[in-house]
């Protein structure tokens, strides 16, 4: 007679992994603000500002060195146009920041 191997599983609990790191909280907060203005700097119209007015005015303001980044004087929220050149300025990354930084501090 051909005998059969019986095995006993015991039924495995399945328990939750830890978190890797609990003492890590993912920030909840939207980094760009509204989606209206997340849609606005990534449209193809802004851009193209953006372009023509960089090549128009290569200089940061603030320091005098290669700019990249357009910055509006008045903010959009606070009024500021989004279009008009007289509302904006050229700046370099580490400028736009530090002005940045402080207007969020207001």
């Amino acid at each position: 007679m051909v005998g059969f191997l019986y095995i006993s599983v015991k039924k495995m609990v399945l328990i939750p992994k830890p978190k890797k790191r609990p003492w890590i909280v993912k920030n909840t907060k939207k980094v760009w603000g509204r989606e209206e203005d997340q849609a606005f700097y990534k449209s193809y119209r802004w851009r193209r500002h953006k372009e023509d007015y960089l090549i128009e005015n290569p200089e940061c303001v603030v320091c005098g060195r290669m700019a990249n980044t357009v910055d509006h004087i008045i903010p959009i929220r606070l009024g500021g146009s989004r279009w008009k050149w007289s509302n904006l300025q050229s700046m370099c990354t580490s400028c736009h920041n530090s002005k940045t930084a402080k207007e969020s501090n207001r």
